[in-house]
């Protein structure tokens, strides 16, 4: 097998056996998700920046920790709530949206949702 880029398509030729004198190859067609599609590249943006947003958050956090004392046990607390919140947050929309027939959550949506939440807390944080 052979690949071939085309703009917009992967070409692959598979050659073929001998005994096909008519046709030595053949030729598939398959949509490149690259190039006709945008969104893959904007959703692979948003996850590293919601892994860049994310990390300052833990690193704001472990200075919150590692000054102890009452607040950092409220910031322990907070923290493994605010998880579990936004992800029962996400899991109801998706529910909500599989049962009522609407368009299923994707996942530029989800990332959207925890970049909000990150946000959040890296403002809350930093003050």
């Amino acid at each position: 097998m052979t690949r071939e880029k085309v703009t917009g398509y992967l070409v692959c030729r598979f050659l073929l056996p001998a005994a096909c004198a008519a046709h030595r190859s053949f030729v598939w067609r398959i949509p490149n998700p690259m190039t006709r599609s945008p969104s893959w590249a904007r959703l692979g943006f948003d996850m590293m920046a919601l892994g860049a947003e994310a990390s300052g958050v833990i690193a704001l956090r472990m200075m919150r920790l590692g000054a102890g004392g009452p607040a950092a046990a409220a910031e322990a607390e907070r923290m493994v709530a605010e998880k579990v919140r936004a992800a029962a947050e996400l899991q109801s929309r998706a529910w909500v949206a599989a049962v009522t027939g609407a368009a299923p959550i994707s996942p530029s949506v989800a990332i959207a949702h925890y970049r909000r939440k990150v946000r959040a807390n890296r403002r809350r944080l930093s003050r």
